[in-house]
């Protein structure tokens, strides 16, 4: 993940003319310059598709003021690129990478500190969204403890019928250990583990997700990016469900939701204003 590009097949590295996205791909005909294999169409498409996160995230920042030239934009896009690669990687492992998620997750808890150091940042809040971090901090831990209820009720019931109670012990222990270790982890040589093997209702990916997403947005806009992300989630699974029922597959199959949590990532910062105003007639009736 973290090397150079090169070809699916023969993994020879990528030339500079190679590099050029969308363009470099209709230029060698969908084929590797090299041995002439065919190109995944997954590749060209991954490339639009950062494209259009890149555009429509851009725009919502500038949208809710952010200044173009700024170190709020450049902050923006960081974390813009952070989901579209979370989305890619989803789609096509059906995994979030540590190696991304991690190290923005350490800049997001890093920023208060940042803010005492640099005049320009305001020690309360959080510049590119103007949210104070008590209230970032309080929507990590929210949207993180959904998600990890989602892990807990049904492992929880699995172990709890086959009286495993050191597992179900851990599997609690895990609501606290979980982040911390992913903190931790990042710094040390990967190695294969054995991991239990319990029925979830979401991915341990997810988990990391919710605290990008409530370190970014907040309580209100976090909660309300969960609620874009179910939504559009439910459609489009329940589409995909019709549609192999009426051509006779089977309905098995897994629907990564990492996509689904960027799209409402993006969706809370492209209608912020809106989200304010609709949360101000909820709760106080204005």
């Amino acid at each position: 993940m973290m090397g150079r590009s090169e070809c699916p097949h023969c993994h020879h590295t990528l030339t500079f003319w190679d590099l050029f996205p969308l363009l470099s791909y209709l230029w060698n005909r969908s084929k590797c310059s090299h041995c002439g294999t065919n190109i995944p169409l997954f590749y060209p498409m991954a490339e639009l598709l950062m494209g259009c996160i890149f555009v429509i995230g851009a725009y919502a920042g500038i949208r809710i003021g952010v200044d173009p030239i700024s170190g709020e934009m450049l902050l923006l896009l960081i974390f813009i690129f952070t989901t579209g690669v979370y989305t890619l990687y989803d789609l096509r492992y059906m995994e979030i990478p540590d190696q991304i998620m991690v190290p923005v997750i350490y800049i997001l808890l890093a920023i208060p500190f940042i803010s005492i150091l640099f005049a320009s940042y305001s020690g309360y809040t959080f510049h590119t969204f103007h949210i104070p971090t008590i209230d970032r901090l309080f929507g990590a831990i929210i949207l993180y403890t959904f998600f990890y209820l989602q892990i807990l009720i049904p492992g929880g019931y699995y172990l709890i019928q086959r009286r495993d109670w050191k597992h179900f012990g851990e599997l609690i222990i895990g609501y606290i250990t979980f982040p911390i270790m992913m903190l931790i982890d990042i710094w040390k040589k990967p190695k294969k583990e054995e991991s239990l093997d319990i029925p979830t209702w979401i991915g341990g990916g997810d988990l990391r997700i919710a605290l990008f997403i409530g370190l970014t947005l907040g309580i209100v806009h976090g909660i309300a990016s969960f609620a874009f992300a179910y939504i559009i989630g439910s459609i489009v699974g329940i589409g995909i469900l019709l549609y192999n029922i009426l051509r006779g597959k089977q309905t098995t199959s897994q629907i990564p939701f990492g996509p689904f949590l960027s799209i409402g990532w993006i969706l809370s910062i492209l209608l912020y204003p809106e989200i304010i105003v609709l949360y101000n007639i909820l709760v106080t009736g204005q």
